[in-house]
């Protein structure tokens, strides 16, 4: 009765392991979750089924075996067929290798699994249990990999999550079995399910934190992009304020200037009409490329570094409509300053310098800004900017976002850090609709 309910309990942990993979490389297709379930049940009775049947013909079970987890991968998941097949073969190939590390690890234990009856079949379950937990630690390794190749970063913590739970788990199997590795007991049973099902929480508890991380970046995001909004609608307010105000003083304008005029007073005339210009405020903006995402804030942050007497110089060449969305220009744009402006309010006044170049056609789009700054700075293992402030997690978040929406039109980013000046440069494409 043991060795059936840890058959059971061994063939249930396998299958949330191999939809742990085929969740991760191929998406789900069905939308309930009763019919994933429905779906692995029925996988679970023709495994069990194929493996009484054709237990003494290897070549049968494991062909039959093949065609019926191909036959889930296509009713539940996604992707193309290919990749179905791909993660199918994936499946027995990491199958192989557990069965393949536990003859080696019974090889250098000592372990004869020649014997006959009771003993070698004992042997043979202990044997399934640490392989599927081996399993489960590959696909682990494969899940963490595949996010570092779409560029999650993933940090020495994570690594350590991946493995310290499936290999402690293998430690705790040996101890407990290692005093009599022929007897499975109801004890071992309990210990074993219960140190399965760790590894699964475990996971899936990983899993939810990173989904919480990421729905936090998404939300500081979204927050970001409420706070660029609400300043472009400011600095409109303020330009529409201003004409407003000019409209209001234009007739008595007018009638003060015939009077210069009728007096031949044409030097108060002119004076009149300099504190006019100087009081159009709205019309003395750093650059009109037509484009609001980029005159907007462009030219709002212009004003926020001339209050804190940095000087701008901005050159911008747009030859055409940018197809890139207003409110990705208009993030991207904000953070390259609000990086640089904080740069540059360490040093002097008479350093205090940012430089703008804005070139764009009808394919793609290349801003490059520069400023100097003031220190070392420290990289992380990759090359990465490592922030200087203490709030290390709320801080830094204006890189990852230039990176995401860099990332986003396909373009590239680059980022020079020569002779104490800070230059940084992206260049993206527009999408083909």
């Amino acid at each position: 009765m043991e060795v059936h309910i840890l058959t059971w309990i061994v063939d249930i942990f396998f299958i949330f392991t191999l939809h742990m993979l085929a969740k991760r490389v191929l998406g789900i297709k069905v939308k309930s979750k009763l019919l994933l379930i429905v779906g692995w049940c029925g996988y679970f009775v023709c495994w069990n089924l194929i493996s009484y049947l054709f237990a003494e013909i290897p070549l049968i079970n494991g062909g039959v075996s093949i065609c019926v987890i191909l036959t889930v991968m296509c009713c539940i998941y996604g992707g193309k067929l290919q990749n179905k097949i791909i993660v199918t073969f994936a499946i027995i190939i990491l199958g192989i290798t557990a069965e393949t590390i536990i003859a080696f690890i019974y090889m250098l234990l000592g372990v004869n699994i020649n014997n006959e009856g009771m003993e070698r079949d004992n042997l043979i379950y202990i044997g399934s249990v640490i392989s599927k937990v081996i399993c489960f630690l590959l696909v682990k390794i494969i899940i963490a990999i595949s996010n570092t190749s779409k560029q999650v970063k993933i940090r020495m913590t994570e690594w350590i999550e991946v493995f310290v739970v499936p290999v402690g788990s293998l430690i705790i199997f040996h101890i407990i079995a290692w005093e009599d590795y022929f007897a499975i007991t109801m004890p071992k049973v309990i210990v074993f399910a219960v140190l399965l099902l760790i590894n699964l929480l475990s996971y899936y508890a990983y899993q939810r934190m990173q989904l919480q991380a990421e729905e936090m970046m998404e939300n500081r995001l979204l927050k970001q992009q409420g706070e660029y909004y609400k300043d472009r609608y400011e600095d409109a307010e303020k330009q529409w304020m201003a004409l407003r105000k000019m409209r209001h003083d234009m007739k008595n304008n007018y009638i003060l200037h015939m009077h210069y005029l009728e007096n031949g007073q044409y030097d108060k005339l002119k004076e009149s009409y300099e504190k006019l210009l100087e009081d159009a405020t709205w019309e003395k903006r750093m650059i009109h490329t037509g484009n609001i995402g980029i005159d907007s804030i462009v030219n709002f942050k212009a004003e926020m570094a001339k209050e804190q007497n940095i000087t701008m110089n901005c050159a911008a060449e747009v030859r055409s409509d940018i197809r890139a969305d207003n409110g990705d220009m208009n993030i991207l744009l904000g953070n390259l300053f609000d990086n640089a402006i904080e740069a540059v309010v360490r040093l002097s006044e008479e350093e205090r310098c940012i430089e703008l170049k804005i070139l764009a056609d009808e394919t793609a789009i290349l801003i490059e800004i520069g400023n100097p700054y003031e220190g070392n700075l420290t990289r992380d293992a990759k090359g990465g900017i490592i922030t200087i402030k203490r709030d290390k997690d709320n801080h830094g978040l204006g890189l990852k976002i230039i990176k995401n929406i860099v990332e986003k039109y396909h373009g590239m980013l680059e980022i020079h850090t020569d002779n104490q000046y800070f230059r940084t440069k992206v260049f993206m494409y527009y999408p083909e609709n």
